[in-house]
């Protein structure tokens, strides 16, 4: 697992593990959030894994595309850069192109979220592009709810 230092260390690394959770329907948001929290954690000792060893190490051929297609990039990082002093500012300014489509969770300094889709326009229309955000504020206003069901959501 990295230390102290490695995780406050700038550098330009990326890389992309599958998060694997159970998710059951009568999940109340609380309790699914709290199992994601955990996998993280425990992905954390994996971060510096290569990802292009997954499908052998998995002993699936094909199982690359496993990290590819549908997803979220949760980018759980700390925004503030401070160099003795001097401040630095965080940019995103490449991400590759999209398989198919994926969203982006980013913390915002003043503790909220700004959330950005990315799609394949070879493979997905404008029409249901454009609905894709109406569509997760629905999800998260009804997984949000105090009185809402715990199957309340789905669709």
């Amino acid at each position: 697992m990295p230390d102290g230092l490695e995780l406050r260390t700038p550098g330009m690394a990326v890389n992309v593990l599958p998060l694997r959770v159970a998710v059951r329907g009568g999940d109340r948001l609380g309790e699914l959030a709290r199992r994601v929290a955990a996998a993280m954690r425990e992905m954390r000792a994996h971060q510096r894994y290569r990802g292009e060893n997954l499908p052998q190490d998995l002993g699936v051929p094909g199982a690359g595309a496993l990290l590819h297609g549908r997803g979220v990039n949760l980018k759980v990082f700390d925004l503030a850069l401070d160099f003795a002093g001097a401040r630095g500012v965080m940019r995103n300014v490449a991400g590759g192109p999209p398989e198919d489509m994926g969203l982006s969770v980013l913390p915002t300094p003043d503790g909220g979220l700004l959330l950005g889709f990315e799609v394949d326009a070879r493979t997905h229309d404008q029409a249901g592009v454009d609905r894709k955000p109406a569509e997760l504020h629905r999800l998260v206003t009804a997984l949000t709810a105090p009185d809402a069901p715990p199957s309340a959501g789905s669709s």
